[in-house]
């Protein structure tokens, strides 16, 4: 059976794969299915294939809020092999999918006895935190509309689709706002033209639409879930140089926060001469996505990005005139 769906199960060194293997089962993850309440001791750990799992907070009056979505890229449990028994928080299906599930005894075992388990689980509760201090800032500083987008394209992201099948019922539950702002946020964006929506399915239509409505908080999770995680498709390789444009130089200092994650990945992969190696399309997309956002009005200026050759690190300078072409 393949784990590649899973970057955790597709990153953890063979040995260890070959230890979890025998013991990993596949389970179906029913939407609204509730895994942890708070309190419970953790048995199991799960490992998405697909699906979203969204950890929230229940209040007294009865009301949820969510915290942080995990989705393919990370782990529901982890803490469980870090010696963490009970579950801090309420883990609920946002989105139907699949997982892997092992016993939590086995990650607990295999913990103790490999490092490169224990930091992997680390940097996935590092993330999980991550999360939720930006969602604690999110929710008490930015608009409904402004949420509504960046938890579209979260969720996009962990899915790896367009589509995502839930009520307006359950967005506001994971937002924290009545079923009635929900709605009318959702009505605005379907006549903007970024989604479409009808019974219970929402599809996504305008992602720079989206991109331009929601907050920072989206591209500061996002970045740092590279930063933690690397590529979660364990496929990164590196050129001589990459050129970006920034439109206007208020981007400069996301084009740093990139460069930095860019290292951090050579670093991680040892990559002895980045010149021997080449840009691939993907991160190429993500990078130009990422600081590429034409600002009419905005004289351009140019950004190059490059490694030294010495050194696994980047360089950047900017130049005043606007490039030349692209």
């Amino acid at each position: 059976m393949s784990y590649s769906s899973n970057s955790v199960l597709n990153t953890l060194p063979a040995a260890d794969i070959a230890v979890l293997r025998p013991h990993l089962r596949t389970v179906d993850l029913p939407q609204e299915a509730i895994l942890f309440e708070v309190g419970d001791p953790i048995h199991q750990v799960y490992f998405p294939h697909s699906g979203i799992v969204s950890l929230v907070v229940s209040l007294a009056s009865g009301e949820t809020i969510e915290s942080a979505m995990i989705g393919r890229e990370s782990l529901l449990g982890g803490s469980a092999g870090l010696n963490g028994h009970e579950s801090v928080c309420k883990a609920v299906v946002q989105i139907a999918g699949s997982a892997s599930v092992l016993d939590a005894d086995r990650l607990r075992g295999l913990a103790l006895t490999s490092a490169a388990c224990r930091a992997t689980l680390f940097r996935h509760e590092q993330l999980i935190l991550v999360q939720a201090q930006q969602s604690a800032a999110c929710n008490a500083t930015h608009t409904v509309e402004a949420r509504l987008a960046r938890w579209l394209l979260r969720s996009r992201d962990l899915q790896g689709s367009d589509d995502l099948v839930l009520t307006q019922e359950f967005l506001g539950q994971m937002l924290g706002v009545r079923r009635t702002s929900v709605s009318v946020v959702a009505n605005t964006f379907q006549q903007a033209g970024f989604i479409r929506y009808s019974r219970g399915h929402i599809r996504i239509r305008d992602l720079e639409g989206l991109r331009e409505t929601t907050c920072e908080c989206y591209q500061t999770v996002k970045l740092q879930a590279e930063r933690l995680l690397g590529n979660p498709d364990n496929s990164i390789a590196f050129s001589k140089s990459f050129c970006c444009y920034v439109r206007n130089r208020t981007e400069l200092p996301r084009v740093h926060l990139a460069a930095k994650t860019l290292r951090s990945r050579a670093n991680r992969h040892r990559i002895p001469d980045p010149y021997s190696s080449r840009v691939t399309g993907q991160l190429s997309r993500d990078l130009l996505t990422r600081v590429n956002t034409p600002i009419p009005g905005v004289r351009a200026c140019k950004t190059r990005i490059t490694f030294a050759r010495k050194r696994n690190c980047i360089r950047i300078g900017a130049a005043d005139e606007p490039p030349s072409g692209r």
